[in-house]
């Protein structure tokens, strides 16, 4: 008899074995094809020699600082802005001319390409390759493979010196291909950074029937108030932002505050100030117009509330046909991305943004002290949502602007989502850098998750991914803003009371049924409740992280 039971028994595992991995398959074969738009520094752009014009290597890196030091130390003595701009000049148009384009904004040279272009799935291109050391992130490509399969991810490699519009065609080009290849009739587009440009644009010159989700990752797609301020020549140097990024840059503990203690910004920044206001013309007649100013994409970063402003400041020299492409975007596009959007959603499209915040900007402009993910603000990632200035809240006595039978304020107090373009289908992360994708943690759950819904998701949706959340970069872990890590039991803290009910789950003497109490107990990551996870908590508990 036992013989007898023992076999049904290997009978039936034998038969999970087979059957799970094909419903596993089956599943992942329900999933549209995903086409992953890249951002600005995504894939490197090389000269005809096939040298990184953007971004540089380190030898590269190492060599433009060799160039220009001596004329840095020189200038620290002698204090002559014109001798430092001699050197400093030439070496920077040395290093971007590749990169420029013609004042009709066509690309000046050709012969500079992006070092990769991969057309077809990452199954056939070899995730090796797709995800190599200087093309795009590995971790969110990874994270994508694992959610679909390879031979259903896509790449959209970005040359940012071209026309938005004409990056649109590419676009519609690619997803062609992939509905043909796939036999899919629709793609999830999934567009990072500047890649919300670039998806935008499509959607206004192609439309959506060929597309099932998009979904907008730390996007651009609003612009970029640091660059529409740099475009109108308002440079400004921020020495608290510098330091707030410097603290948040600098992983050696101690470093910062050295540099917090030696008053170092005090004295270097009014330096620089007084460099920039010496020579700031210059800089920008010799440098920044010819190579950016006629550059159609990075117009696309210029917000619309300064952009004719910056028009008058950055297009000198320009062909008159150039203020005429680069409206086609920003009147034809970024000012109806709403309505782009809001259209795509009623006709079936699966609508997602995620947004990032708490972190600096660079401290180059007055709007330095902006919420941003490091890149971008989150106004601008999130749809215009009401944020608090970086380190600050929106007051006790706020009151949401929009909307009265939902919350859309945050628990820390420092943004309102009533007022963004679509406030129940807009994510909040705290603490996650512009591309901080980490195939260590979970972070990249939230977008795979959305990348394939199968209906319209909103911030009620799934308890782990309410419209507030963090991520805790030294544990590895995003968790709903509300909840702390490790913190199984919701009683407001994590304690050693956790890390017994975590060690009883272990052995199967109790269960976390609930899913937001199970992430927060599977501190790594294994989706599974083990003895390890106890102990890591009880080391974060003890402070030891």
């Amino acid at each position: 008899m036992r013989k007898k039971i023992l076999s049904i028994i290997l009978s039936l595992v034998l038969v999970a074995l087979i059957v799970v991995p094909a419903f596993a398959d089956e599943a992942k074969n329900n999933y549209n094809p995903v086409l992953i738009v890249t951002g600005i520094s995504e894939y490197a752009i090389v000269d005809g020699n096939g040298d990184n014009v953007f971004p540089l290597e380190s030898d590269q890196t190492a060599s433009l600082v060799a160039k220009v030091a001596p004329s840095v130390a020189k200038y620290l003595v002698d204090k002559d802005s014109d001798a430092l701009m001699d050197t400093l000049i030439p070496a920077f148009k040395d290093w971007l001319s590749p990169m420029a384009c013609n004042p009709d904004g066509s690309v000046t040279y050709p012969e500079t390409h992006l070092k990769y272009q991969f057309r077809e799935s990452v199954e056939e291109e070899g995730i090796e390759n797709v995800g190599c050391t200087d093309a795009l992130d590995k971790d969110i490509l990874q994270a994508t493979v694992d959610a679909v399969g390879a031979d259903k991810v896509y790449v959209y490699g970005l040359d940012w010196r071209i026309d938005p519009m004409v990056i649109a065609d590419e676009i519609n080009d690619y997803i062609q291909h992939i509905k043909q290849v796939t036999g899919y009739s629709k793609v999830s587009v999934a567009a990072i950074s500047m890649g919300g440009v670039m998806t935008s644009a499509y959607l206004a010159k192609y439309g959506y029937n060929d597309v099932s989700h998009v979904t907008m990752i730390s996007s651009a797609f609003t612009g970029v108030d640091m660059v529409g301020q740099l475009f109108c020549k308002k440079v400004v140097l921020d020495e608290t932002g510098a330091q707030r990024l410097i603290n948040q840059l600098i992983s050696i503990k101690g470093v910062s505050k050295v540099i917090e203690m030696t008053g170092l910004l005090k004295k270097l920044v009014p330096l620089l100030s007084t460099l920039v206001d010496e020579q700031i013309d210059r800089v920008y007649d010799e440098v920044l117009i010819p190579i950016f100013g006629y550059n159609p994409s990075i117009w696309s970063f210029v917000d619309d509330e300064v952009y004719e402003e910056a028009k008058a400041t950055m297009l000198a020299g320009a062909d008159p046909s150039f203020e005429g492409v680069i409206d086609a975007y920003h009147y034809g596009v970024q000012v109806r991305a709403k309505e782009i959007l809001q259209n795509a959603k009623n006709a079936g499209v699966k609508i997602a943004i995620v947004s990032n915040y708490n972190l600096q900007i660079s401290p180059i402009t007055d709007r330095s002290n902006y919420n941003a993910d490091t890149v971008i603000e989150t106004r601008h990632t999130s749809g215009f949502a009401t944020v608090a200035l970086l380190g600050e809240t929106l007051g006790e006595n706020y009151k949401q602007a929009k909307y009265t039978d939902k919350n859309y304020l945050s628990s820390d107090g420092v943004i309102d989502a009533s007022t963004c373009y679509f406030p129940e289908n807009t994510w909040f992360i705290k603490d996650m850098y512009h591309v901080g994708f980490d195939i260590e943690s979970n972070n990249n759950d939230i977008y795979t998750w959305l990348m394939t819904a199968d209906r319209q998701m909103d911030i009620h949706s799934n308890p782990l991914y309410p419209q507030f959340n963090i991520y805790e970069d030294d544990i590895k872990l995003l968790h709903p803003l509300d909840m702390v890590a490790g913190d199984v039991n919701h009683d407001g803290e994590a304690n050693l009371v956790d890390v017994r009910i975590v060690l009883r789950a272990s052995k199967s003497l109790t269960s976390i049924d609930d899913a937001v109490g199970f992430m927060l107990a599977d501190f790594d990551k294994d989706k599974e409740i083990t003895e390890n996870d106890a102990d890591l908590i009880l080391n974060y508990v003890a402070g030891v992280k």
